[in-house]
């Protein structure tokens, strides 16, 4: 009985921490689409063809930080979601 206590919280926390991640990939999904709509480039043509020099350089820092903080909020949802699954 404990131990089916300590799973609960253990995917209630891992149901909360998952809505982080989905929370943060929406705001960096709508960080990007901005600037997308700015210089008429999709962050995918910019880093497939590493045309990061159609980018001034302020922008272009940003942009990569808020691209590279997307690929690992949504690697981290894919391992809770990923470990919140073998735990059901």
């Amino acid at each position: 009985m404990e131990s089916d206590l300590h799973t609960d919280e253990y995917t209630i926390s891992m149901s909360r921490e998952m809505v982080v991640c989905r929370n943060m990939i929406g705001k960096a999904e709508k960080s990007l689409a901005r600037f997308e709509k700015k210089y008429g480039v999709t962050t995918a043509e910019l880093a497939m063809d590493n045309r990061w020099d159609v980018v001034p350089d302020g922008a272009r820092r940003q942009w990569q930080d808020e691209y590279a903080g997307l690929q690992a909020w949504r690697q981290r949802l894919g391992e809770y979601e990923e470990a919140y699954q073998r735990m059901r």
